[in-house]
């Protein structure tokens, strides 16, 4: 067969490697694994026809192209052909691809058609940051668990962003395994233990609420934030929804009647969202923009608000807050539930979290209820024991 680009792209994979050659340059080739992994090579005989077979990786589809494997066959094949044995070249020997070209296949075979446009973005930067610079020229069969701690410490004074490499090099590497690379068993991050991440926990009070609704009225009057940018804020702290599940919150999903949101595609897959009274006025209250299906718009036509980060910013220097993010307000919904004696369940459903572990930051704010009742009830048994005569009934208290 002719090797392009398109006949590559549409070769299926079998049950056992196969490998097909160019019809036109002698020992071009790509050899195709029965996951599907795509790698262009070079094979040639050492010493006539009898001569033992020598094979060299040029790469792997996706990492390089066809034209520029071609181009290295060429270049190849006239070494040879001038007496040379290539495959003996330490720059050549090695079979594996790099961590480099690993990771470019990887993004784009199933990072991007597998997982959110989001977690590309994340793993894009991490690998441009962290990853690339450090482990980007090893082989991939070659890193060890001994690479991968030392990549590990590196990033100890940024625990969090350690922690997100860390798992990301363990999904390549699974992934790797699967495609042949690198034998079963083998992942070098398992048993790395992760750094000790200190979770942030902002919650706003009832003063702070006051003094970012007041901010938030006064830079809608004055034209200082749109009405749109106005909303997506307050509809983060009312319905305690992640910043994308608001900002690509589209008209249709709402349904007015049954007071829900049915988000399709928030960070936990599809999940609806009871709306408040409160919630519902705020969305009532909005313009609609003809033309643009979302509900907080942005200014180019047809988009919804890209980066709420700006506006933020200015909202929080009104409203004198200090150290506040955006996802705080996700935060400080969660506290108020908390506060008010709902379960821990109850706030998890509210959120949208799959795992009761991730609620579980709230439960020391879900013990207040819990401490009133307790210290009532103590006061009056010390009040019966001393003798203080008639005690009055206790007050329940909600939850």
């Amino acid at each position: 067969m002719k090797i392009t680009k398109v006949r590559v792209e549409g070769i299926v994979s079998k049950e056992k490697d196969v490998f097909y050659w160019d019809d036109s340059l002698t020992g071009f080739g790509v050899k195709v694994t029965p996951k599907g992994w795509k790698s262009y090579v070079y094979q040639y005989r050492l010493g006539g026809r009898r001569g033992r077979v020598r094979r060299v990786y040029l790469g792997v589809h996706g990492s390089v192209t066809t034209e520029q494997a071609r181009r290295d066959a060429v270049k190849l094949a006239g070494e040879v052909a001038g007496g040379r044995d290539v495959a003996s070249d330490k720059r050549s020997r090695n079979a594996a691809p790099k961590v480099s070209e690993v990771v470019d296949v990887f993004l784009k075979d199933h990072v991007e058609a597998k997982l959110k446009p989001s977690t590309r973005r994340s793993y894009e930067c991490l690998v441009r940051l962290h990853v690339g610079p450090v482990l980007g020229n090893l082989k991939i069969d070659e890193v060890s668990r001994s690479d991968v701690a030392k990549f590990h410490h590196r990033l100890k004074e940024t625990p969090y962003h350690a922690n997100r490499a860390l798992a990301f090099l363990s999904k390549l590497m699974s992934w790797v395994e699967k495609r042949g690379y690198r034998t079963y068993g083998s992942n070098p991050c398992i048993g790395i233990e992760k750094f000790r991440e200190k979770k942030r926990e902002r919650f706003l009070n009832d003063a702070q609420l006051h003094g970012l609704g007041m901010a938030l009225t006064d830079l809608e009057r004055s034209g200082r934030i749109t009405e749109h940018a106005a909303a997506a804020i307050r509809l983060l702290l009312i319905t305690g929804c992640r910043l994308r599940e608001i900002l690509h919150l589209k008209w249709d999903e709402i349904d007015f009647e049954r007071h829900i949101l049915s988000l399709g595609d928030s960070k936990t897959g599809q999940r609806s969202v009871l709306l408040s009274e409160p919630a519902l006025e705020v969305l009532e209250d909005l313009k609609r923009i003809e033309g643009n299906p979302y509900v907080c718009c942005g200014k180019n036509p047809g988009q919804p608000i890209v980066n709420l980060m700006k506006v933020w910013r200015r909202v929080c220097n009104e409203a004198e807050l200090r150290d506040v993010r955006l996802h705080d307000l996700r935060h400080t919904h969660a506290s108020v539930a908390a506060s008010a004696g709902y379960s821990l369940p109850i706030i998890g459903s509210l959120l949208g979290h799959t795992q009761a572990q991730t609620t579980a930051r709230y439960s020391h704010l879900a013990e207040s209820p819990v401490r009133s009742a307790s210290d009532a009830v103590g006061e009056r048994i010390k009040g019966a024991m001393n003798g203080m005569g008639r005690v009055t009934r206790l007050k329940q208290v909600s939850g």
